[in-house]
């Protein structure tokens, strides 16, 4: 018995005693001759361990053995091995037989950094813990057979928080070398909990393979992740002994899971997934043994619904939110099987086959006979979505199906047009008050973190005619527009087809009885607001305040995407926008939307105004904004000094006019205080601006270089206004190399949060490399330069319109022959000639 000097009631488990173990368990220990609970111990295993071999004894992690095979060796049955985050190989040789053979009653627990003195510190995700068999060359050919093995093992011997891959069993048949490459244990019970098999290949079945003769000996795997692996079916249970399949994941393999031969009890798949296997039948997915399996709560492609065992399955896509990756490759790291926000997985899990007991206590609260508590990314397990209709069986809550629980974020629903319990929790019950919502995270007890979803609609700061109130966002609020109502993610609403608007207009005669500010962000936190798809209108700001969309206070900080930011007024700063400070340390703000047609009276500003105050305007346009004054710029105005300097970058900023006259000093004003623009277009701009550092500005005339800023009625922030670069515009692939935000709260819902921003203001991909030549600082594959990205190059052949493409569009294109910057232009390359001429006689007479 290997007995570390620091045991598990003391570093290990501190007052939990980890020696405290299930009666029924241990008492199963005594009959097969294992440790008792009072004799195991804890071995630490370290992939960075600097210490020389003769130091490493495994009793600490200070001390920790940097070979898991010395790990093994020093373990006896009831020990847990401990192991950090790191790649452990079964040999540092090239003999493709040796692997890492289990012993009998021994834990192996991945997923930690290598400080952790609990179990319930570990994160399994984020230290990811790798047994892997690539042990030569850099191809699979010279790969161990199996990377682990194991034979004659209890129920009581554990895998927890591992990867195991990279295993190739393409060996002699008759030494089983082609079967089992990750994992192949024979008359054993083997439970693996939390693991991810992926990439390991063989040249008959099974990445795991278990083959027991012995009627109580059965494999169980409960929330395991197994993809990419090519070695025909994922899972092979081969022999009487059955075996459990629960809450797992099984995607993107040559087959799913077969059993082989009759097992003395009924096998059971229990609330998994398994799709996307081989040709995607019913059998490549699954393929039952006698007696039959029973099936239930599961996601199953091609079920055709004949197992009389089965129940509660879906033959329907579980919606991942990445199957492959960027790399388009199964098995590798960026994969992503979780669920998306929408997928039927979600709470369809039954809840008398959620799986194995908490054998190990991985989250230390001293029961060992509860449910494992976790999925495969640590999350809670068992957590009732509250959007999602519960599809499981049995009493809630329900656990989702898969490997994985879809961990929701607190999320509180308005629509002005529900009609149910008014609380927030659904679509049917949504508050119908914004307020409401707000009121509910700023509460000092149940407040706190949330999203807020509002569905498409008016909504006012009040129904009163008190001008004060706005709305105001919390600390870490993320407001979503754009929602018809009945959506289950953020990525299907549509702010353009379900304009959300928030409005100052209260209802008083005129304007004047308006809102002061629309919204107002007083928040002094180093949490940052998100507000995201609204249309902000209405504002009338009086003169000793500005901002009468929007206005940032002292030190606080918020994003405003996808915004329409527009018809406010008033005779303040910024009648749109204003960013204003008092104090020393000042705030930030980035603004990710269309600034336009806000119009200020006397001193005022119409569209964005700084002062004292730090911030960014980010992918903008501004434009249609005015001032009374001539004196006052409509567009930008930096009013007084900033700490270090706001910055303009990737934005448009034309056609503002004050006192009715649309030159450079009504686009931006400084008065020489520090300021920064990058990738900028500016009307009126000729060279330096004082007090301005400049980099990538250049000129625009007053259409912006968009399609068509205000539209077939001439007002700015309608909906017949097209801010799409147009064709040939300098404003495609200029902006600058550092113009996007993150995409913190993954707006696409792809999985991916440290991505740049994935779509524009239409909600469109922000990056499409168009053949045009950049026109600024010779920068290429950049983003377009507003909110807008435009999407294709060429034009239509039918160039007039008439729905035949004929003599009349050959005479068109022939006028404008040698031209650049054509509104006839086909190609994309910005001058008319052969190549446009080809699509004309091309497309002739369709």
């Amino acid at each position: 018995m290997f007995t570390p000097a620091t045991s598990r009631s003391s570093e290990a488990r501190s007052a939990k005693a980890r020696s405290i173990k299930s009666p029924s368990i241990w008492a199963a220990a005594a009959v097969l001759g294992l440790a008792s609970a009072a004799d195991a111990a804890i071995v630490f295993v370290r992939a960075s361990q600097t210490l020389a071999t003769p130091q490493q004894t495994g009793a600490s992690w200070s001390t920790a053995f940097k070979d898991l095979q010395n790990g093994l060796a020093a373990a006896s049955a009831g020990d847990e091995i401990w192991i950090s985050q790191g790649t452990y190989k079964p040999t540092s040789g090239t003999s493709r037989t040796v692997s890492f053979v289990l012993k009998n009653g021994v834990h192996l627990i991945g997923g930690f950094l290598g400080t952790e003195t609990l179990l319930s510190q570990r994160d399994i995700l984020v230290h990811r813990t790798i047994l892997s068999g690539d042990i030569g060359g850099p191809t699979i050919a010279d790969n161990s057979f199996h990377v682990v093995r194991g034979s004659s093992l209890s129920s009581l011997t554990i895998l927890d928080g591992l990867t195991i891959q990279d295993g190739n069993a393409n060996g002699v048949p008759a030494q089983s070398e082609t079967f089992g490459p990750a994992v192949l244990v024979t008359s054993s019970s083997l439970t693996l909990s939390s693991c991810v098999i992926r990439n390991n290949h063989a040249s008959s079945v099974g990445a795991i393979l278990s083959n027991s003769g012995v009627a109580d000996r059965r494999l169980t795997l409960f929330g395991c992740l197994l993809s990419g692996n090519q070695t025909g079916p994922a899972v092979s249970i081969q022999g009487i002994g059955g075996g459990t399949i629960s809450q797992c994941t099984i995607a993107n393999n040559q087959a799913g899971v077969v059993f082989v031969g009759a097992s003395t009890s009924p096998s059971i798949v229990s609330n998994s997934i398994l799709f996307f296997n081989g040709n995607g039948s019913e059998n490549d997915q699954f393929l039952p043994s006698t007696p039959t399996p029973t099936v239930v709560g599961c996601l199953i492609q091609g079920w055709d619904n004949a197992n009389p065992a089965a129940s509660s399955v879906l033959a329907v896509d579980p919606i991942f939110l990445d199957r492959f990756g960027p790399d388009g490759v199964a098995g590798t790291d960026d994969d992503n099987l979780r669920l998306r926000g929408d997928s039927p997985a979600i709470d369809h899990g039954a809840v008398s086959f959620i799986g194995t007991a908490d054998s190990l206590d991985v989250d230390d609260d001293s029961s060992t006979g509860e449910i494992y508590p976790f999925d495969a990314d640590g999350n809670a397990r068992r957590v009732d979505d509250a959007l999602a209709a519960n599809t499981g069986l049995g009493a809630g809550p329900h656990t989702d199906s898969g490997c994985f629980e879809y961990p929701r974020p607190r999320t509180i629903l308005v629509n002005h047009a529900a009609t149910g319990a008014n609380n927030g929790t659904s679509w049917a019950n949504a508050y119908t008050s914004l307020q409401s919502a707000l009121s509910e995270l700023r509460d000092p007890v149940n407040g706190g973190e949330g999203e807020i979803w509002v569905a498409q609609g008016t909504y006012k700061p009040t129904t009163g005619t008190d001008q004060t109130i706005s709305f105001e966002p919390t600390p870490d609020l993320r407001l979503f527009g754009g929602f018809a109502g009945g959506e289950l993610t953020r990525s299907a609403r549509d702010w353009r087809a379900h304009p959300t608007i928030l409005s100052g207009e209260l209802g008083l005669p005129g304007s004047a009885g308006n809102s002061f500010h629309v919204v107002r962000c007083v928040v002094s936190s180093s949490l940052v607001p998100f507000i995201d798809g609204f249309t902000i209108r209405d504002g009338v700001c009086p003169a000793n305040e500005g901002g009468g969309g929007v206005r940032f206070e002292a030190t606080s900080n918020a994003v405003l995407s996808n915004c329409l930011i527009t018809a406010n007024g008033g005779s303040g700063k910024g009648a749109g926008v204003l960013f204003h400070a008092t104090e020393s340390v000042f705030g930030g703000g980035v603004i990710y939307s269309a600034i336009v047609g806000n119009a200020a009276i006397g001193n005022g500003c119409g569209g964005v105004a700084f002062e004292n105050h730090n911030a960014t305007l980010l992918h903008c346009v501004v434009a249609g904004n005015t001032s009374a004054s001539s004196a006052v710029p409509a567009g930008v105005h930096v009013v007084s000094g900033t700490n270090q300097g706001s910055i303009l970058n990737s934005c448009a900023v034309f056609d503002n006019r004050s006192g009715g006259v649309a030159n450079l000093a009504a686009q931006f004003g400084n008065g020489g205080l520090p300021f920064f623009m990058a990738s900028v277009a500016l009307q009126g701009f000729t060279g330096p601006i004082n007090g301005v550092t400049l980099q990538d500005v250049f000129p625009i005339d007053g259409n912006g270089g968009v399609v068509d800023a205000n539209g077939g009625d001439g007002i700015y922030g309608t909906a017949d206004d097209n801010l799409t670069p147009s064709l040939c515009s300098p404003l495609i692939d200029a902006g600058g190399p550092l113009n996007s935000l993150t995409d913190t709260f993954d707006l696409d819902e792809d999985g991916r949060t440290t991505e740049v921003w994935p779509h524009d203001l239409y909600r469109n991909n922000a990056f499409v490399d168009l053949p045009v030549p950049n026109v600024v600082g010779g920068l290429t594959g950049m983003t377009d330069i507003g909110p807008v990205e435009r999407q294709t190059g060429g034009g239509s052949p039918d160039l007039n319109g008439n729905g035949s493409i004929d003599a009349s569009d050959l005479g068109l294109l022939l006028g404008a022959w040698g031209t650049a910057d054509s509104p006839f232009e086909l190609t994309g390359d910005c001058i008319i000639d052969a190549a446009d001429l080809a699509i004309i006689l091309g497309a002739w007479g369709a």
